[in-house]
């Protein structure tokens, strides 16, 4: 693993367990057996390393929802679409939870850092699957009176939580959402709880 990879894999498991205010360029450096003049030469500073790994991570998970979600023209093409953006998003999440669990802290505690992240690459999430139920209400699949931003919502808080407790998952239930088989499983039903009872049927 080279320097600049060490650096990356240590910023992240410190800014995940003591967040971007507490963890020192040392701290970095330290874990990761580096010279404290690593951060600066491979990214410019503590700053500009942290908004790279939020910006890569963020830009990740927008990609694949715009891949996912295009225009839903029939109920079967809208379940295969959500299905393919929750087992990418999910897939993701849980392969990379430090930068998840970053981004989650950092909104929390509303750190001005990822203001911009949140508005070029996160909102623009909530966006994309907000427009894909606009599109399928807009053809009679879904209800006429189903306020789409908060359903939109209620899935990516849905992910947002089996990702947060996986670890639960795994240790008290001995399933995780990295089981290809449990994944589809919990899609499956998030999909009959979330869809299913905002179909104009």
């Amino acid at each position: 693993m080279s320097t600049k990879e060490s650096i990356l894999k240590s910023s992240k498991e410190l800014f995940a367990k003591k967040g971007y205010k507490g963890t020192s360029i040392r701290d970095i450096c330290s874990d990761a057996g580096a010279a404290v003049s690593a951060i600066k030469y491979h990214f410019g500073s503590k700053e500009q390393l942290f908004i790279d790994i939020i910006e890569e991570f963020s830009q990740n998970q927008l990609d694949s929802t715009l891949t996912a979600l295009n225009k839903p023209e029939s109920l079967s093409v809208i379940r295969v679409r959500l299905e393919l953006f929750m087992d990418s998003i999910l897939l993701s999440l849980s392969n990379d939870p430090y930068s998840f669990r970053i981004i989650q802290r950092e909104i929390e505690t509303m750190n001005p850092l990822i203001d911009e992240v949140f508005q070029s690459k996160i909102l623009k999430i909530i966006e994309a699957l907000t427009n894909f139920f606009d599109e399928a209400k807009k053809k009679s699949i879904i209800k006429s009176n189903v306020n789409t931003l908060d359903l939109a919502g209620l899935f990516l808080n849905a992910i947002s939580n089996q990702v947060k407790s996986d670890h639960i998952n795994l240790k008290y239930y001995g399933r995780s959402i990295r089981e290809k088989n449990y994944r589809k499983m919990w899609i499956d039903s998030i999909l009959s709880i979330l869809l299913d009872g905002t179909l104009d049927s």
